[in-house]
């Protein structure tokens, strides 16, 4: 599994990108392809990339243009666990554009894990429980102040008929709270058949998800709320709660076989969001990186 990650300095069209993705499920690009919202959406437009947006996102980002937003503002002290951007939602992107502008002085990786090769290697007794049973993500969003990030900031809307819409349209429980916060829980299975490569990858995010990854404070949390009360938590399908152990187990695991490389500035690295997860890895000084998400029409 172990191999390393190329830079490419070759010519930046989509179908020599296509053939990179379809090998790997990413490519490292290292010309200077940006230096303005505006240039980095024309590029993507170039590609024929329908851009989406960051909605029912549960990482905290600043939306920067129409289509760009910041990397996940985690402080850099936390590593970001491996995952699979919005694969808890039914409308996950394809693809994922990272786009360095200043690279962290020490640290600030972006490990990378295929997850076709995950769901083969990875041990039984860690995956199996959430192919049988499949996941349940819950989330509690504040309004205004609060824990976690606000359900206006999740939906980028304050209109509440515009979110019980999207709601609805993806099969998700949900509950208006007396302090103006709003509770979701959702059933998904832990796997989706990639249409390139015709099989089964896994697509769960119970590692970023589960109380556990906020530490000592994700401990006190749930000693004090119930599940429908906390900011982020995840479970078996059934409701039943995942033994922490094996939710840390798999964190590791799955950081001890990801590869990574070091950012330069100016670095274009593109994912098959379906088929790689992605982390982060925590860093000392200025980290400066943009992110756009969405699908080929090429």
């Amino acid at each position: 599994m172990k191999q390393k990650v190329e830079r490419h300095y070759e010519s930046a069209e989509w179908a020599r990108i296509s053939y990179h993705l379809e090998q790997k499920g990413y490519i490292l690009l290292g010309e200077h392809y940006s230096s303005s919202f505006e240039e980095f959406e024309t590029l993507l437009t170039s590609w024929n990339i329908n851009s989406s947006q960051y909605i029912f996102g549960q990482s905290p980002r600043k939306k920067l243009s129409s289509s760009i937003y910041t990397a996940t503002e985690y402080p850099a002290t936390e590593a970001i666990p491996l995952h699979q951007e919005l694969s808890y939602s039914t409308h996950a992107p394809r693809y994922l554009f990272f786009y360095c502008r200043t690279p962290a002085q020490v640290g600030g990786e972006t490990p990378l894990l295929d997850c076709s090769w995950l769901l083969n290697e990875a041990p039984s007794h860690l995956i199996q429980p959430f192919l049988d049973k499949g996941l349940r993500y819950h989330k509690n969003m504040p309004y205004r102040g609060g824990i976690g990030k606000t359900w206006p900031a999740h939906f980028e809307t304050n209109d509440r008929l515009v979110v019980e819409q999207y709601l609805t349209k993806n099969n998700i429980q949900f509950q208006w709270n007396k302090d103006e916060s709003l509770s979701t829980q959702h059933y998904q299975k832990a796997t989706r058949t990639h249409p390139d490569l015709q099989q089964k990858v896994w697509f769960a995010q119970p590692s970023l998800w589960h109380i556990s990854h906020l530490g000592e404070r994700g401990t006190f949390l749930q000693q004090r709320f119930p599940t429908a009360k906390l900011p982020i938590h995840v479970t078996y399908g059934n409701g039943e709660e995942i033994p922490q152990q094996n939710i840390e187990r798999l964190r590791s695991w799955k950081l001890e076989n990801a590869v990574f490389f070091q950012w330069r500035s100016n670095d274009l690295l593109i994912i098959d969001n379906w088929r790689i997860a992605h982390g982060r890895t925590p860093f000392a000084g200025q980290r400066d990186h943009w992110v756009a998400m969405g699908s080929s029409t090429a």
